[in-house]
This record gives C-alpha cells, structure tokens and sequence, in this order.
C-alpha cells in the first residue's frame, strides 16, 4: 500500500476525499512553480543581455543557472511521486513578465532600466517565496517530509538571491547620475 506521500492517479483507494484535494492542491502548487520556474529561466538569461550594471548582469546569469537547478529539484519530486513532470501555466507570472517587457521598451537610461530590472526582480522573486511557502505548508500538512526539505531549500535559496539584489541595489542608487535619478521612462512624446 502506497502512502499519503503519493500523488497523482494512482492513490490508494483508503485515502481520505481530504487528504487527496489537498495533495492535489500540493500537485498544482509543484506544477505551477516549476511553469514559472521554467519562465523565469529564460527571462533572466535575456535579463542579463539588457541589464547595465555588471554585478547586476552576473546575478541574473546566477540566479538563471540557480533556477535550472531548481527546474531539477522540482523534476526530481515529481519523479520520486511516480510522475512525469508537468507545467501548470501561471496567469500571474505571464501578466507580471508581459507588463515588465513592455515597460522596459520604454525606458531609455541604462541606469534606469537596471533600476526597473532590479525591481522587478524583488517582485518575482517575492512570488516564488510566497509559491514555495505554500508548497512547505502543503507538504508539511500531508507529512511529505522530503517535499519540504527541497521547497525550504529552494525558498532559502530565493532569500539569497534577494539579500544580494538588495546590496547591487543599494549600490546602484550611488551611482546613478542625478540627471535620470527620477526619470523613468519616455513615452515618445
């Protein structure tokens, strides 16, 4: 008999109707965030290309190396549940990259794009904590204790990864130049 860490199709019958909505709430947590993290991966690389600040540009291509490991981390759970990995496409992600795109197509400074990059990044990765501390709760409810362990390392890995943007940040604003400090961006007027 197969235990109440097993999700998917094949859950043995003695499973509560709880424990089987929960576990497949947990499933569609783990679905949408390996979406994003998949998302994101590609996004931080093409981050990289536009951003200015060196130190910024070597955190994206960091962080996009970092979210390749998770990418594993996430395949390695679904695998371990007898299941082959599957994306649940995220609305919110979509929205939140399309609206940081179309901005950057208006910003002209190079100080200020990093600015805007910077941004947006405390924003993702604010997301995906907020994503993996469901996924703790989850997996801490259902006693899916290795589920746990690999969202606590990923969520601690994001916490990372923000301390350091927040150091480039407070860099950057030092050295922004006092004429587009305040300017964000240029409508083409």
């Amino acid at each position: 008999m197969r235990s109440a860490d097993h999700f998917g199709s094949n859950e043995p019958a003695v499973l509560n109707t709880f424990e089987k909505r929960m576990t497949g709430l947990l499933f569609a947590e783990l679905a949408q965030a390996y979406y994003c993290e998949k998302r994101l991966g590609r996004v931080l690389h093409e981050w990289a290309l536009v951003a200015h600040l060196p130190e910024l540009k070597q955190l994206f291509r960091d962080q996009a190396r970092l979210t390749n490991c998770q990418i594993l981390r996430l395949q390695a759970m679904f695998r371990e549940r007898g299941e082959v990995p599957r994306e649940l496409p995220c609305r919110a992600m979509e929205g939140f990259l399309e609206q940081t795109s179309e901005t950057m197509e208006l910003i002209e400074h190079n100080s200020t794009r990093d600015r805007h990059l910077i941004a947006r990044t405390h924003k993702a990765i604010f997301m995906m904590m907020a994503a993996y501390q469901s996924i703790i709760q989850l997996a801490r409810s259902l006693g899916q204790v290795n589920v746990q362990r690999i969202a606590s390392t990923i969520l601690t890995d994001a916490m990372s990864a923000d301390q350091r943007l927040k150091e480039i940040d407070a860099r950057a604003i030092l050295t922004m130049s006092p004429e587009n400090a305040f300017s964000t961006t240029t409508m083409g007027r």
